[in-house]
């Protein structure tokens, strides 16, 4: 019953709506199929290959996710040691190690994560991530 802001996929929403055009203008239309879809491992090539595109990117979209996030009040992070998601996202993705390290070298740190974090969530197994879940749900729940 708690709603979540899933920063990423608010992120990958607005960049199909209305940043497809500021988007399409800085990295080229062909970044967009012609039924209108973007196409993100083309997007995170360009971006994760230069430095001056990524900064771009980030101040495409971070204002517009920073601005739909405005309604909610609470931040919870849920995050794992880096090995550990490093292991997760190349299973999922179907990358290259190398290729996820280079990313999350791009990203913010831990430390800057959890200082903007009002909850933590480990998740390291998710019997344990649903715990700490539970625990963090009981305390909101009697916040209001």
């Amino acid at each position: 019953g708690i709603p979540c802001f899933k920063a990423d996929d608010v992120g990958k929403e607005l960049l199909k709506s209305e940043l497809k055009e500021v988007v399409s203008k800085r990295f080229g239309k062909k970044i967009y199929s012609s039924e209108g879809e973007l196409n993100r491992r083309k997007l995170a090539e360009i971006v994760f290959n230069d430095p001056t595109a990524l900064k771009d990117l980030n101040a495409i979209v971070h204002p517009a996710v920073a601005a739909a996030f405005n309604t909610f009040n609470f931040v919870i992070l849920v995050t794992a040691p880096k090995e550990l998601r490093l292991k997760r996202v190349v299973k999922r993705d179907g990358l290259k190690s190398e290729a996820v390290q280079f990313r999350m070298k791009n990203q913010w740190d831990d430390e800057k994560k959890r200082s903007k974090a009002d909850f933590i969530i480990e998740n390291e197994s998710l019997k344990e991530a649903y715990q700490q879940f539970q625990t963090i749900y009981k305390i909101l729940m009697e916040l209001e």
